[in-house]
């Protein structure tokens, strides 16, 4: 698509669906000529009353059959047609006798277009096609000097009564140009030595032997490739009166405003030579040019910075960074594959080439080709990108690099072995007092569901702020990473998930999968549990843990496997707070009398009230089931008080105590044996909550099976097999 075309559609100026000759049917015309050493000209607006307008805009169906398929002669091959820019000359008036000064005619435009800038340093982006147009007659129409050729194109000065708009025939144009392999621009010669010209949206129309024919030629350019505005005014005291103009180099606002408001060339205004000079688009006053004098202001004179970003821009609206890569592929290559990109070439300077898996930049991969196996990546499906960028200085505007000037391949890679497993993802209600909550994703293979979840303790009871000095947190640094001096003791393992009610006596408030730590790993389909709360005695309010996934092969070798996903950082709120707004620490000084009231309200079993995962503040109450009770009010009231975290933390791992050796009804055996705080546990035999801990039968604490007897367990309600 011609990048004109597209701006206009972009600025929302009103035209007809891009198809052949309607898509310049209300785009202007643009024409241009010397008078006394000024340029000067204009533009001409589609006036769909006038019969003139309708026949050079196409504007009525002429129902024409397509024309012959004229010769072609690619003049300067570059490259692919999907990936240059297409430029067709067609001429007219040249009759078969004078094909060969047609030929010289284009080849002496070649000559002196490549060697100006920006087409210079962007030469290799451009293909020319030259189409060989015979006419019946020599010459062009010249309407004002009553003078008519039967010519093949229909070019004419003096059209609209302007004796140097040469004008064509958009369809006929069209329709030889449509000889050539593509067309992405096409630039009409008169064979005439009159001066003149005009620039279309996508065609410009010059004289073929005249010496100003170049000239004006790359000044048409810069209105129908790249959009650009007349930056000349005739010094007759005009105002300009009217909204900001839609084109990139011309503004009714002044520097200073266009800097505060991030306007048209703000980002220029660091070079010395832009500014906003007074003058343009026809008017002396009220409207702004970038530079003092470049070409679309005067000929014979550089396009200037502001001007020659927009034709970089223009080129890359047609042409991509990516010449060639490694083909795309529907299912994954192997990891020893080497991968290739051919960036495009300019003749200055090299685009920049990155190479990334999964997103994450592999550094010193910056070379056309990129063998993935070279950076080992782990085990599994990996996508394998590249990028291509032009960071060319010519262009500032950071959205068009990103937009035009960037491009990118992607591939997918198997690297054989098993696939790390998912990383877990947290809870949508956030953190929690005494309970983290998350899920894990489906595995990406379906081989090695069975997975074990670790929780290493980062860092504990650590509130902020800080709580009253009189009543300074527990240390617990002793099951911290990086102070605990038995790695062991520095993390738990999630265990079997199981199903508890939210409140035994109301049990219409429904139930929720929970699980608690434990000392080893246990090996499960988590992700099939869908959302699971984890609770224990290693849990505790204002604290940072990392939770990592591990996969099915790292069973018995967990301290140096890796298949592991990457850790997440999770953290629990202060102590008491249980009501938003919350701290998962932070400088807040909740909780305060709102969660007290979220607490009874939980108590009394009122609808509404947060679910048990958040409102739970005692750390090792072994049986789930339990409703909330007076010791949880308790809790969250000296909470309020910032007294200190009135439950023990962490038990040591492995439990001192042996499971089923001691049985008891109450916990006073227990503690006989194995000191203060240990506890007297009934477990569930049979069922979906096998081996988990439970109350009676009464309430339905194990389906499918039966509370048993109770036997001694440690503070932390756990017992070593």
């Amino acid at each position: 698509m011609n990048p004109l075309y597209l701006r206009y559609v972009l600025t929302g100026i009103s035209i007809l669906p891009f198809a052949g000759v309607a898509k310049t049917q209300d785009m202007p015309v643009f024409y241009d000529y010397v008078e006394n050493g000024v340029l000067k000209g204009g533009r001409i607006a589609v006036d769909r009353s006038n019969p003139e307008h309708r026949r050079i805009f196409g504007l009525d169906p002429r129902g024409r059959v397509a024309g012959p398929a004229w010769p072609v002669t690619t003049v300067l091959n570059n490259g692919p047609t999907t990936n240059r820019v297409d430029v067709v000359m067609v001429g007219d008036g040249y009759t078969a006798g004078e094909m060969t000064t047609y030929d010289d005619h284009v080849d002496a435009v070649l000559a002196n277009f490549f060697p100006e800038e920006p087409f210079a340093a962007y030469s290799t982006y451009f293909n020319v096609h030259r189409v060989d147009v015979v006419s019946n007659e020599s010459g062009v129409d010249e309407i004002n000097l009553g003078i008519f050729k039967d010519t093949a194109l229909d070019m004419a000065y003096g059209c609209f009564g302007i004796d140097r708009l040469l004008c064509i025939d958009i369809g006929k144009a069209e329709d030889a140009a449509a000889s050539a392999p593509a067309v992405d621009q096409i630039m009409a010669l008169a064979n005439s030595t009159r001066y003149g010209g005009a620039g279309y949206p996508f065609l410009v129309t010059m004289a073929g032997s005249n010496p100003s024919a170049v000239e004006i030629g790359l000044h048409e350019f810069g209105h129908s490739f790249a959009g650009l505005a007349d930056e000349y005014d005739y010094a007759d005291g005009t105002t300009y009166v009217g909204p900001d103009p839609p084109e990139p180099n011309v503004s009714i606002y002044v520097a200073a405003t266009q800097i505060a408001q991030s306007r048209k060339w703000y980002l220029w205004m660091e070079l010395l030579n832009v500014n906003t000079f007074e003058g343009a688009y026809y008017k002396q006053f009220g409207i702004y040019r970038p530079t003092s004098n470049s070409r679309m202001r005067s000929l014979n004179r550089p396009y200037e910075e502001v001007n020659t970003e927009q034709f970089v821009i223009s080129i890359y609206e047609i042409v991509s960074p990516i010449d060639d890569a490694t083909p795309s592929s529907p299912v994954p290559l192997p990891h020893t594959t080497e991968f290739f990109v051919t960036p495009m070439q300019p003749v200055d300077h090299n685009l920049d080439i990155q190479w990334f898996i999964d997103g994450a930049e592999v550094i010193g991969a910056t070379s056309s080709t990129f063998t993935p196996s070279d950076f080992a990546p782990v085990p599994c499906l990996h996508d394998v990108t590249v990028t291509v960028i032009d960071n060319t200085a010519r262009v500032v505007d950071p959205n068009a690099r990103t937009l035009w000037m960037t491009a990118t391949r992607q591939w997918q890679i198997d690297v054989p072995g098993e696939c790390p497993p998912p990383a877990i993802v947290a809870s949508p209600e956030g953190a929690k007092t005494r309970m983290m909550s998350f899920s894990i994703p489906t595995p990406i293979t379906a081989t090695g569901t069975g997975m074990a979840i670790k929780v290493s303790m980062i860092e504990l009871q650590d509130p902020v702020p800080p709580n009253l000095p009189q009543n300074p947190p527990p240390d617990f640094s002793a099951f911290e990473v990086g102070t605990c001096g038995d790695p062991g003791n520095c993390a738990r393992w999630v265990g079997k998930p199981g199903i508890f009610l939210e409140s035994q006596d109301s049990p219409g408030l429904g139930n929720f999968k929970a699980a608690r730590l434990q000392c080893t790993p246990l090996y499960h389909d988590f992700a099939a549990e869908g959302l699971i709360h984890v609770t224990g005695a290693e849990i505790v309010p204002s604290s940072t843990y990392d939770v990592e996934v591990f996969a099915t092969s790292c069973k018995g070798s967990e301290d140096t496997c890796t298949a592991v996903s990457s850790a997440v950082t999770m953290t629990t709120r202060r102590s008491g707070d249980v009501e938003v707004p919350f701290s998962p620490p932070s400088t807040s000084t909740q909780p305060d009398v709102t969660d007290v009231a979220q607490l009874v309200s939980k108590f009394k079993s009122v609808p509404g009230a947060p679910i048990k995962a958040i409102a739970q503040l005692q750390p090792n109450l072994p049986e789930l089931n339990a409703d909330i009770n007076a010791l949880d009010i308790l809790a969250v009231v000296d909470a309020v008080k910032q007294k200190q975290y009135p439950f023990g933390g962490p038990c040591p791992c492995p439990s001192a105590v042996t499971c089923g050796s001691v049985p008891c009804s109450s916990p006073t055996p227990c503690v006989t044996a194995f000191g203060p705080e240990a506890s007297c546990v009934k477990t569930c035999i049979g069922g979906a909550n096998a081996g988990d801990p439970c109350i009676n039968d009464t309430h339905g604490h194990c389906p499918g099976g039966i509370c048993g007897s109770g036997f001694c367990r440690d503070r932390c309600g756990r017992c070593t097999p």
